[in-house]
């Protein structure tokens, strides 16, 4: 099969360790270094029950907080003098954080996500703002919004092309598209940091910065950036590598135990420590985050 996104005839096996694609097969294009899931099982939309939890509980929204607070002042960068308005969708808006925080911040929200879970949070937070369906097949207008954020969901998805152009469709010219996703770079290049962000079989597809350019461009939009920026989340993850029992989303929405609170103690210690190292390796594009921001163009 070729490329997914370039068409490419170039494929071959991914350079990853067997620890990381846990028997799972990962082609590999050459050409602009997309990275494909081979022959993923169907429907893994959903999360567990112990890491679901309620966005509206006290704990999860002063992590909520944290957590978005690089991308919201991302975004804000990204659109400023881009006379954007307000309207946003949240592509793949899983139990509604990111939407959550989006209001907060005097967005007029849209979401959508196919997950069964999703659904049931969503739906009484956003009302008939909230789609049950996947991004590629929501049923929205077309250049309906200001502001798009794939926010950890493009990798969910295993057709790009499909993706891109709905992100087309849905902009409106001088709308602004802002996604984050894993660094595929960064595991090939062997960074330990990484591993984990495969995430097999859950993520699809998997993408550097070459691949995600070539795929944004490909549908009409002008790429202003694509960066690997030292944030609060490159330490976390990198903590989290080290020590996977430190990862709040097993742990935040449990009952405050002394056990919970030394893992939040721990976590903090140690995402500090890892910050000084990370930021060389997202200074030089190696970080394990990749942040894309793209404009739609005069039509």
């Amino acid at each position: 099969m070729p490329c997914k996104v370039c068409d490419s005839p170039h494929i071959e096996p991914a350079a990853l360790p067997e620890a990381a694609t846990a028997g799972f097969v990962l082609d590999w294009c050459r050409d602009c270094g997309f990275v494909s899931l081979v022959g993923a099982p169907p429907s893994l939309h959903g999360r567990s029950d112990d890491v679901a939890g309620n966005p509206r509980s006290l704990s999860r929204r002063a992590l909520s907080r944290i957590r978005y607070l690089g991308l919201h002042r991302w975004l804000e960068r990204l659109t400023l003098g881009h006379n954007t308005g307000r309207r946003i969708l949240d592509a793949g808006s899983g139990l509604g954080d990111l939407s959550l925080d989006f209001g907060r911040r005097g967005w007029d929200v849209w979401a959508c996500d196919a997950a069964e879970d999703s659904a049931r949070a969503c739906t009484p937070l956003l009302g008939e703002r909230f789609v049950a369906a996947p991004f590629e097949q929501v049923d929205l207008p077309a250049a309906f919004f200001d502001v798009i954020v794939l926010n950890f969901s493009l990798e969910h998805m295993e057709e790009p092309r499909p993706a891109a152009q709905k992100i087309s469709d849905l902009l409106r010219p001088g709308g602004v598209v802002a996604i984050r996703v894993p660094n595929i770079d960064a595991a090939l290049g062997g960074r330990r940091g990484a591993a984990f962000q495969l995430q097999l079989p859950h993520h699809r597809s998997f993408y550097g910065p070459k691949s995600l350019r070539r795929l944004l461009e490909g549908v009409g939009l002008d790429v202003m950036e694509i960066t690997t920026p030292l944030t609060l989340l490159e330490g976390v993850s990198t903590a989290c590598d080290l020590i996977p029992a430190l990862d709040p989303d097993r742990w935040i929405d449990r009952p405050a135990t002394p056990l919970n609170l030394l893992r939040g103690a721990a976590l903090a210690a140690l995402t500090t420590v890892a910050l000084p190292a990370a930021w060389f390796r997202c200074r030089d594009g190696k970080g394990v985050i990749l942040y894309a921001g793209a404009r739609m163009v005069e039509r």
